[in-house]
């Protein structure tokens, strides 16, 4: 019986060691899908010239961690856009806001689908963009 007692106990704290702790997030520990369509909308308004309207925002898949006592999530997504003009235009060449997304662009339709990893932080009660490229001088 001591025996098994022993192994029992060794099998929890190997268990507790084994299972992360999420001690820096407290309560909001995942984005919701409106919180990262905000933040995409936000990329999206610093991004295009052209006149643009969100057709459909979807989420495909998510993880988080902690990082430096932070909690981070990433969420893959995919949007379409609808917009106006002969093409979409963007405020500086290449839209470097958007070089790690793939982006479809249907000319014919005037859509353009966004697809990848958006990455954000928890500040606080709420999540903001986790900035992946120089940002300009405001």
């Amino acid at each position: 019986m001591r025996i098994v007692l022993r192994a029992a106990a060794m099998a929890v704290v190997a268990l507790a060691l084994a299972v992360p702790a999420h001690a820096a997030c407290s309560g909001n520990c995942e984005p919701s899908v409106e919180d990262a369509r905000a933040a995409m909308q936000q990329i999206f308004k610093e991004t295009f010239l052209s006149p643009y309207k969100l057709i459909s925002f979807e989420r495909l898949d998510g993880r988080s961690g902690e990082r430096s006592g932070g909690v981070f999530y990433e969420m893959r997504i995919r949007v379409v856009l609808h917009y106006e003009g002969i093409k979409l235009r963007c405020r500086r060449p290449a839209c470097p806001e958007l070089h790690h997304y793939l982006m479809e662009n249907d000319a014919a339709g005037k859509k353009v689908t966004v697809a990848g990893w958006l990455f954000l932080e928890q500040d606080g009660d709420r999540w903001k963009t986790v900035p992946l490229t120089l940002q300009s001088p405001q």
